[in-house]
């Protein structure tokens, strides 16, 4: 298996594009999109005292980002 790297990406596109490629690329993006909502939920749980609503407001935030992902391609 080869190491997936961003200059790998700019100067071998065309080995990307055939069997896994985009599969790796497409993984790499999940988890950050992962990461990136646990570090929000992290900071609201941190502002936000009340658990309840902790919980809503970081369920609204991340059906909004999935929404915003999966429907507006904003990555």
């Amino acid at each position: 298996m080869r190491y997936f790297s961003w200059p790998h990406v700019l100067y071998k596109y065309d080995q990307l594009s055939h069997s896994e490629g985009w599969g790796i690329v497409g993984m790499i993006g999940l988890v950050g999109f992962g990461v990136l909502l646990l570090v929000i939920d992290i900071v609201i749980r941190n502002l936000i005292k009340n658990k309840t609503t902790a919980n809503i407001i970081g369920l609204l935030v991340a059906i909004v980002a999935t929404v915003l992902v999966f429907k507006g391609g904003i990555f």
